[in-house]
């Protein structure tokens, strides 16, 4: 049989324990789901879109390494954009650094039931607001590195991170490949 508070309503803390213990989990499935990987989307000039993780560079080429796990160059000037991986996991964090804090802001409400002789909410809440804000940190954490990390390969003043030039490596096909690897530009 279901509590009642003074008034006569049937407590409902059931439901709401199993929301709040659901948050944790809802926060984790969207800190997998947004994961984007660590690939950036080269556009080329002459070539289809390359799906690829920059691993560094010269002055005069690209050095990415493919799905299979092929080590290519690309002449930086036939580069039209590079959409570094990473921004996706950072701005998919903003609604769980939106949830966490409003746990934490309702955390202290929770207190509210006790008025009417029904349980406390305030510690799942607090629990619920400071697993979702770690678990917001750690995208925002792993976002920013990912884009930093592309980003810094990149650059042409890096260098490539051998005693082999980039002109050595074979040049990155210019056909389309298996979709695994390549994407084809929208026309």
């Amino acid at each position: 049989m279901a509590k009642r508070d003074p008034g006569g309503h049937a407590i409902d803390k059931p439901s709401r324990a199993r929301r709040v213990r659901q948050t944790p989990g809802l926060a984790l499935l969207a800190l997998t789901l947004c994961h984007c990987g660590s690939t950036a989307t080269i556009s080329r000039h002459t070539a289809p879109d390359l799906e690829a993780r920059i691993v560094g560079g010269d002055a005069r080429y690209l050095v990415v390494r493919d799905a299979a796990g092929q080590t290519f160059k690309l002449p930086r000037e036939d580069v039209a954009d590079i959409d570094h991986p990473g921004n996706a996991v950072a701005v998919g964090s903003l609604p769980v650094w939106g949830i966490g804090a409003l746990y934490l802001a309702m955390a202290p409400l929770g207190d509210l039931n006790t008025l009417s002789g029904g349980p406390s909410a305030r510690d799942p809440l607090y629990a619920a607001g400071v697993v979702s804000l770690v678990i917001a940190a750690l995208m925002t954490g792993v976002g920013v590195f990912e884009w930093q990390r592309s980003r810094t390969a990149a650059s042409p003043e890096t260098g490539w991170p051998s005693p082999s030039a980039p002109a050595s490596l074979p040049d990155a096909p210019t056909s389309a490949v298996p979709d695994a690897v390549w994407r084809q530009r929208p026309t």
